[in-house]
């Protein structure tokens, strides 16, 4: 089902150009422009909780029991996923150090 949305002049002009150029509807771009923003803002999104959960990881496995290795057996393994996915960074961590000059 369709939907009509408002959008200024400007939009309107910017929108006819690009299906004029690329071949695609109206309606595909503006499709695709909300997917692409989409999916731009949950990767942010997630960045910005992983950033959080490494900077404050001592804080979460006091908090949550959830992410502590000693609650992995009563938590299905999440604590024991969390210090293996935490070993991994580790090792691709000291890749950046491999001696090799900026390309």
């Amino acid at each position: 089902m369709s939907k009509l949305v408002r959008v200024s002049d400007a939009v309107y002009s910017k929108l006819s150009q690009i299906a004029q150029v690329t071949g695609y509807s109206r309606q595909d771009i503006i499709d695709k422009a909300i997917r692409s923003l989409e999916r731009k803002t949950i990767l942010k999104q997630a960045n910005e909780a992983y950033t959080y959960a490494r900077s404050n990881k001592k804080d979460l496995l006091e908090e949550d029991p959830f992410f502590a290795p000693s609650y992995t057996k009563s938590f299905g393994g999440h604590g024991k996923a969390m210090a293996d996915t935490q070993e991994e960074l580790d090792v691709w961590e000291s890749t950046l150090e491999d001696g090799l000059e900026n390309e």
